[in-house]
């Protein structure tokens, strides 16, 4: 499977697939809000939601702090912030996603989390 990074939106790195997951349909679901699929959640309470297709999230393997999200748009999306000052949106034409969100090392907690945004 090929990969390309083709943009950020916030703490969230998009990379196109050239093909799903083999293990997609076993993924967890992802949460939906009134736009779509929650890709990642702000402690402000704002979400990046990508507005079409399906979201699913690999649990298994994953590096403590880390999120990998993967998504199948049948038709072009967009992933968007629900905030009151947005990110401006990013256009996604069909196809396959990986959505990585980003974490950070806190050296006094010797823990790694998620970024927040």
């Amino acid at each position: 499977m090929s990969k390309q990074i083709i943009g950020a939106h916030g703490e969230i790195t998009i990379i196109k697939l050239s093909e799903a997951p083999a293990d997609f349909a076993d993924m967890a679901k992802v949460e939906r809000s009134r736009l779509g699929w929650i890709v990642s959640h702000s402690e402000s309470g704002n979400h990046h939601v990508l507005t079409e297709g399906t979201v699913m999230e690999r649990t298994r393997d994953i590096p403590q702090g880390m999120r990998k999200l993967y998504a199948i748009l049948e038709k072009p999306g967009e992933l968007v912030q629900d905030a009151a000052t947005p990110h401006g949106k990013f256009d996604l034409p069909a196809g396959f996603y990986e959505f990585r969100i980003a974490r950070e090392f806190d050296p006094f907690a010797e823990q790694a989390r998620q970024v927040a945004d």
